[in-house]
């Protein structure tokens, strides 16, 4: 039968059960599906307590109680699952290579769902610190072996006390690829798979700023690629001498006005860690020379300019400057930054998130997958989603959009419905930026930067 939660009389039958008969446990999801939870055999009365517990804190009506009564008569559940990793305590063991550590933390990430986490604990009685120890090995391997943690993870990481930011899981990542090629046989890895990791690590190490030791430096030859080499180059500091007055009239902003032709010039000539001290200092500047500056920077087009903005837009805190790096980069399409640009999306608090996604819009149709995949892998909420895909249909998405409102998935008929009402708004207003009013300055801002990119051409 189906126990009524809400009935003191049957949650207690339910512990009563449990002593001395075997109970099959299942649960009514959000959605209205069934799904089975345990079959408990008693005397299990702590672990049914728990579940009793764990349950009381849901609300479910009395209705939808009855129509799962209906369906479990209809079609009894299936004895529960025990295909899980974490079976027995940790051995201490860990992957011999970079294929078994890449298979164990698969397996993680499919256990990383709080209400899987519940069924772990409350019905297969997994010790909450036997799971934070498979973790613990399983990060630790991966990373030893220098693989990417997928981004569920970093928190987990960062609980578990393994890195305290993204840079320290970087540069342990980094070394772990050293590790694997020095390996024979590459850890396990083909040759082409262990190149896109150090492709994909060193971009996001220029990023992020972490430099380089001499032994992953000596590597690089054999495993990368020309352009990838070059964020590489950047990472280490610029010895043109010929950038010395210009790196004064930098540090020399506290103590005077500003030398702006000094640091135009330092924002065309100048170093990627020059780049991004000058980014961070137009904090201290004018709407406008900030606005200059980066202008000059996104002229540039090469590899350096296009790793500092990314590196400006992950790591500065301050909303103008972030605006500057995330408009740059719109302005570039760099590709590259898609990503980036998705994750201060998803983290931004209102009104601020409506900055990137105008800055994703303005990437245009032709970036229409790309951004949609990104969003997806961030799972940002349908609000969020709605203004992107508005403002990418202000740059030629509107075919795209009309094939999802005709797509089959509910949730995504009603983003682009919400989406195509949106970019209407904004046309009737004259102009894409409607959804930047509630930002006051910062739309001011953003009116000054486009005029500026117009009038010098970049």
């Amino acid at each position: 039968g189906v126990i009524d939660l809400d009935d003191p009389e049957q949650a207690r039958a339910l512990d009563d059960l449990a002593q001395s008969f075997s109970v099959q446990l299942v649960s009514l999801d959000h959605e209205g599906e069934l799904e089975h939870w345990a079959t408990l055999k008693g005397p299990r009365e702590e672990n049914v307590r728990a579940v009793l517990a764990h349950l009381s804190e849901c609300s479910y009506m009395r209705e939808a109680w009855l129509r799962a009564k209906e369906r479990v008569l209809a079609s009894p559940p299936s004895p529960r699952d025990l295909d899980q990793p974490f079976q027995v305590p940790h051995d201490g063991r860990h992957a011999l290579s970079a294929t078994e550590a890449a298979v164990a933390l698969d397996e993680l990430v499919e256990w990383l769902p709080a209400e899987r986490r519940a069924r772990l604990i409350l019905l297969l009685g997994v010790p909450p610190d036997v799971i934070d120890t498979y973790y613990r090995v399983g990060i630790c391997d991966a990373l030893d072996w220098g693989l990417p943690l997928p981004e569920p993870l970093h928190p987990v990481a960062a609980e578990l006390g393994l890195a305290e930011s993204e840079a320290r899981l970087l540069t342990r990542r980094i070394a772990g690829l050293c590790r694997t090629s020095r390996e024979a046989d590459y850890g396990g890895l083909e040759a082409g798979v262990l190149r896109a990791l150090w492709t994909e690590a060193l971009e996001r190490a220029a990023v992020l700023g972490v430099e380089l030791t001499a032994e992953a430096e000596a590597l690089l030859s054999e495993h990368v690629g020309d352009r990838t080499r070059l964020h590489a180059i950047g990472l280490a500091e610029d010895s043109d001498e010929s950038l010395t007055p210009l790196r004064a009239a930098l540090r020399g902003l506290d103590e005077g006005p500003p030398e702006m032709e000094k640091l135009r010039e330092l924002a065309s000539r100048g170093s990627r860690r020059d780049l991004l001290e000058l980014g961070a200092a137009s904090a201290r500047l004018s709407p406008q020379d900030a606005t200059d500056l980066f202008i000059r920077m996104l002229a540039r087009k090469d590899v350096a300019s296009s790793d500092a903005l990314r590196s400006l837009l992950a790591q500065t805190e301050d909303v103008r400057v972030r605006a500057c790096a995330a408009l740059s980069l719109s302005a570039l399409r760099a590709v590259e930054a898609i990503d980036d640009l998705s994750r201060c999306l998803h983290a931004a608090n209102a009104p601020d998130w409506q900055l990137f996604a105008l800055c994703l819009g303005r990437y245009g149709v032709g970036s229409f997958r790309a951004i949609q995949r990104a969003l997806d892998r961030q799972n940002s909420d349908e609000e969020r989603i709605a203004y992107v895909y508005a403002h990418l249909a202000l740059h030629g998405a509107r075919a795209q959009l009309r094939a999802r409102a005709r797509s089959g998935d509910p949730r995504e008929v009603r983003i682009a419905e919400r989406a195509i009402a949106l970019a209407a708004e904004m046309k009737d207003a004259d102009g894409p930026a409607l959804p930047l009013e509630k930002q006051g300055p910062l739309t001011v801002f953003c009116e000054l930067f486009d005029r500026s990119l117009r009038v010098q051409g970049a």
